[in-house]
């Protein structure tokens, strides 16, 4: 093959990949635009109904509904983006995630539709602090998988400073949700204060995690 066919090739490739690489930056930006908003959607709500504001627990469940399609769509847009042989990490991120949107989507859509709907029929999926509630059996299962999730992701994030801040974001999640995990499996106690404190950890590191990586697909999209 003359060696003017093997450039224009390569050239054609190159061309029909730009497209692709711009498509993937615009989900991921997106997706990880979103999936901040929503977890910090999530604080608000839980910060106003702490505050005595009464926003009730239709913000904060519809706000965490809402992070599951659109933490999907970021694992996906990540695994797209990433070299070949980092692809391995992304795909048990993806995996992992499967499996928490999956949980955390059966039992939000519970809470916003039968359960208020006839709470002594549902009683058992309560989002009272009591360790017969099956709504924090879900929630802590859930989230654990979330973590590992995440954690899957950071072998992979190495290459920015971005990334590498990001990865550690993530890490940090992890170690909160194991503890929180560990906490509920050994006492029983959805309000014990190590879970409390997996809540706070995530709600705050995970969407600095997530802006990061958008951030860094923002910036190709302006360039």
């Amino acid at each position: 093959m003359r060696t003017t066919e093997i450039v224009s090739i390569e050239m054609h490739a190159a061309n029909r990949e730009t497209p692709c690489l711009r498509s993937v930056a615009l989900v991921g930006a997106w997706s990880a635009l979103l999936t901040t908003l929503a977890i910090l959607l999530f604080d608000a709500g839980i910060g106003l109904g702490a505050s005595g504001f009464g926003v009730g627990t239709t913000l904060p469940v519809a706000a965490s509904l809402a992070i599951a399609p659109c933490y999907l769509a970021f694992l996906s847009a990540l695994h797209r983006d990433l070299a070949e042989h980092e692809r391995i990490w992304s795909q048990m991120a993806l995996a992992f995630g499967a499996v928490y949107a999956a949980i955390v989507g059966l039992n939000y859509a519970l809470q916003l539709t039968v359960v208020p709907a006839n709470p002594q029929a549902f009683e058992v999926w309560t989002m009272d602090f009591r360790p017969d509630s099956a709504f924090w059996a879900l929630e802590i299962a859930g989230y654990a998988f979330m973590g590992l999730s995440a954690l899957a992701l950071v072998p992979a994030l190495r290459g920015t400073r971005l990334e590498r801040v990001a990865g550690w974001m993530f890490a940090i999640n992890a170690a909160g949700s194991a503890l929180g995990a560990g906490s509920y499996l050994a006492t029983g106690n959805p309000a014990h204060w190590l879970g409390l404190a997996s809540l706070v950890v995530w709600g705050v590191v995970f969407p600095v995690g997530t802006a990061l990586i958008g951030w860094q697909w923002y910036r190709r999209l302006a360039a």
